[in-house]
């Protein structure tokens, strides 16, 4: 590896929080193809859009649904809610039924402010694309992922470092990882950590990152 300097810092593209940890500001991204799951076994069928759309922001101890109307109001209200503290959510607390794919929820550019509700946390992110994993074989969702990501690689490094600090990803690893790419001259990395569990779930960031060709990207996948 060799010394290779860093780009100047620019604005953050992202931002989460968790009640136990701090806000990091940035924006999420939206990666349409780069990230496809269709490899993976999991088929999302579009949505058929209903008229009229609900507009209101969710009450204190709201959950969003994943129906067309549900999804709908998540990108019209800016705001989401999702349970994960008794484990997978059941379809049917979402709106949907257990043979269902759950739909993505897209807001093109539109930043959500999403909660996860843990068993002893709360998640709250900011971002325009939100992914649930599931199968027309079961009746639960167990996964959901969002996207984050910065145009500069020093604030790409604060947000794996706000990271660790809000839901106790190991944070030498990430200190670990940081000094490996300041240093490495190609400056490309597919790597994953182990995941967090302060907030009572997981919280696994997978990192998409090179240099030379930004926003360098985070994949953060919230599962029981």
């Amino acid at each position: 590896m060799n010394d290779a300097p860093l780009s100047s810092p620019t604005r953050r593209r992202a931002s989460w929080t968790a009640t136990i940890g701090r806000r990091a500001a940035a924006v999420a991204v939206l990666l349409a193809g780069a990230l496809s799951v269709a490899g993976c076994g999991y088929n999302i069928p579009p949505l058929v859009p209903s008229d009229p759309p609900a507009q209101g922001a969710l009450g204190p101890s709201e959950l969003s649904t994943l129906d067309p109307d549900g999804v709908e109001r998540i990108i019209a209200s800016g705001q989401a809610r999702f349970d994960l503290s008794d484990g997978e959510i059941p379809k049917s607390a979402v709106g949907l039924a257990a043979s269902d794919y759950a739909p993505d929820v897209n807001a093109h550019g539109k930043l959500i402010d999403l909660e996860i509700v843990g068993p002893t946390g709360t998640l709250e992110a900011s971002t325009d694309y939100i992914r649930f994993f599931t199968t027309d074989a079961s009746p639960s969702i167990p996964t959901i992922t969002y996207f984050l990501a910065a145009d500069d690689s020093e604030d790409y490094f604060q947000l794996l470092r706000d990271g660790s600090d809000a839901y106790g990803i190991d944070g030498s690893d990430v200190e670990a990882w940081i000094e490996s790419m300041a240093t490495d001259s190609d400056g490309i990395s597919r790597y994953s950590f182990q995941p967090g569990n302060r907030l009572g779930m997981n919280v696994n960031y997978e990192l998409r990152y090179d240099r030379s060709s930004p926003p360098q990207v985070i994949l953060v996948e919230v599962y029981p």
